[in-house]
């Protein structure tokens, strides 16, 4: 968590676009990749 990734290295590490990613992640999630990470760095810093 305390490595800063974009969408583009997690999507290029799960083998699939941003944009795909951007969206099975929502669908999966209900929110974006950004939201999920900054809810347990939140929690960790508090």
């Amino acid at each position: 968590m305390a490595q800063e990734l974009s969408v583009a290295d997690i999507a290029a590490r799960a083998g699939m676009s941003p944009r795909t990613l951007m969206r099975r992640f929502r669908e999966q999630t209900g929110t974006t990749p950004l939201s999920w990470l900054h809810r347990p760095r939140t929690f960790l810093a508090g």
